[in-house]
């Protein structure tokens, strides 16, 4: 069921803003993994040395004694000082093509070094971290060709920096992506995306999120390809064993959740048991884990209830009412939002209902933001536009559920309509329970304020459909005499 209103038109919608407000935390993970590897020796050139013309550097390399490896590798650093200072002018496409046709001869002569060949990598890393308009030169050169060979190195640093080089260049440019592709990118990911070794991963992670965004910006809906690059086993890592600083968890769980844009990943994904092992990395209460896995499960759970009862049989509310104790920001949206579409799946709302997390966000309520308050929200207008009866009797034991309902106000008119719903059947399951002839969940909800929410949408909200609802409901139920007495203090 589609989620209306409280600012937004559409579920497709929010997916499409929270993708974009994502991008700017995919692009700065990248730009993390990519700066901790511009300069392989930080302390080579103190960072107060005056920087030298690039023609200069460029000329002591092509006169340099290729057997004086110490001054080559000296040389080849101070280019990725040069490079690493990013925003100066003189880096330009001419300037890269320069560098390129100096270091490709290194790359490509038998008995290079393993040094050199890293510090070569290096700069080319370097190179491809900038815009691809800077970096095109490459393409013709054939440089690519020439680093998709180190890909296939014994050398297992080696093939990390070849591999953040190419994805580097892949994600900023789709038509790199095709390129690279057809020199065999995927191929050589493929065939170590079973067993990746220790070294590698954080390269590996970051190229499959590399590909995973490119697959995106394509609207490729066969990500098959993909799906079959994921590097499952980085789940069963020991969170002890990895850097604080480290995101190759976070990495691959975002390539996941771009591959559940195809129903067929979701399928491998779902038969494969991801989903389920992806619930324990939620124990690690780390935010941006957290977040990344709610972004797949918010894709793979959406109109899929055999998965979403796979999943709350495995424990996913107790997760997800863990993660609302936690209290942070980010984290309780995102689990609203997730449980508000749970609620919405005919075959799986009682499970919800019954595992007490409704009742959770009934009784947290009143502690949250303003935008939290709003998902909430959604979460209940669905609820109550699929409950039964025996469930809307659950809810309605919580006296505070009688105050949210009465302050549920938006403009979106279809879910007005949603809410006008709910809103009369539980009066109705008030008529169907009364005490001594007394409808007293309705006394209830006037007592908190519907009868003013009612009014509201009778008066303001311009729709023939909603205002003939809403004054049906005043006259059938509240002896409404006609009268705006709405005081709303509305807060949109």
């Amino acid at each position: 069921m589609s989620q209306n209103g409280w600012g937004v038109d559409s579920y497709t919608q929010r997916l499409t803003q929270e993708n974009k407000m994502l991008g700017a935390l995919r692009s700065a993970r990248r730009v993390e993994l990519v700066s901790k590897r511009r300069i392989i020796e930080d302390d080579t050139i103190p960072s107060d040395i005056p920087q030298r013309p690039l023609i200069d550097i460029l000329t002591d390399v092509n006169q340099c004694d290729k057997g004086d490896e110490r001054k080559l590798k000296d040389l080849l650093t101070e280019i990725g000082y040069f490079l690493s200072r990013y925003n100066n002018t003189c880096i330009n496409a001419n300037a890269i093509h320069n560098i390129a046709i100096n270091i490709i001869p290194l790359l490509t002569q038998q008995n290079t070094s393993y040094e050199i060949i890293m510090q070569c990598l290096m700069v080319l890393t370097s190179i491809t971290y900038l815009p691809y308009d800077i970096f095109k030169p490459l393409i013709p050169l054939g440089v690519f060709q020439v680093v998709m060979f180190y890909m296939k190195s014994s050398e297992i640093k080696i093939v990390a920096f070849a591999m953040i080089a190419i994805a580097n260049a892949a994600v900023e440019s789709v038509e790199v992506f095709d390129y690279v592709a057809q020199l065999g990118f995927m191929d050589i990911m493929k065939s170590y995306s079973t067993q990746i070794p220790s070294k590698l991963i954080n390269a590996y992670t970051f190229a499959f999120k590399t590909v995973g965004i490119v697959m995106n910006q394509k609207k490729c809906r066969d990500m098959t390809t993909l799906c079959q690059l994921t590097p499952v086993a980085v789940f069963d890592i020991p969170e002890n064993t990895y850097d604080e600083s480290s995101s190759f968890v976070e990495d691959t769980l975002w390539g996941i959740s771009f591959a559940c844009d195809d129903q067929r990943c979701i399928e491998f994904y779902y038969q494969n048991n991801v989903f389920k092992r992806m619930l324990l990395l939620l124990r690690r209460k780390r935010v941006q884990i957290i977040r990344s896995i709610i972004a797949v499960y918010k894709k793979c759970l959406y109109n899929n209830p055999i998965i979403c009862k796979h999943l709350i049989e495995n424990r996913l509310l107790e997760y997800l009412s863990a993660l609302l104790m936690l209290g942070e920001e980010n984290i309780t949206t995102d689990t609203l939002f997730l449980i508000s579409n749970l609620v919405s799946e005919i075959d799986i709302y009682e499970m919800v209902v019954n595992s007490k997390i409704v009742d959770l966000v009934t009784n947290k309520y009143n502690s949250f933001s303003v935008i939290n308050k709003r998902e909430a929200n959604y979460m209940f207008t669905n609820l109550l536009s699929v409950a039964s009866d025996d469930c809307i009797m659950a809810l309605v034991q919580n006296e505070l559920f009688y105050s949210i309902l009465a302050s549920m106000v938006t403009q979106d008119v279809k879910t007005v309509r949603l809410l006008l719903y709910g809103i009369q059947k539980v009066i109705l399951v008030g008529d169907s329970y009364k005490e001594n002839g007394v409808n007293i969940i309705r006394d209830k909800l006037n007592e908190a304020g519907v009868v003013k929410l009612l009014e509201y949408y009778a008066f303001e909200i311009n729709d023939l459909e909603v205002k003939k609802n809403a004054e049906s409901v005043l006259v059938e139920y509240f002896d409404w005499n006609g009268i705006n007495n709405t005081d709303l203090d509305l807060n949109f």
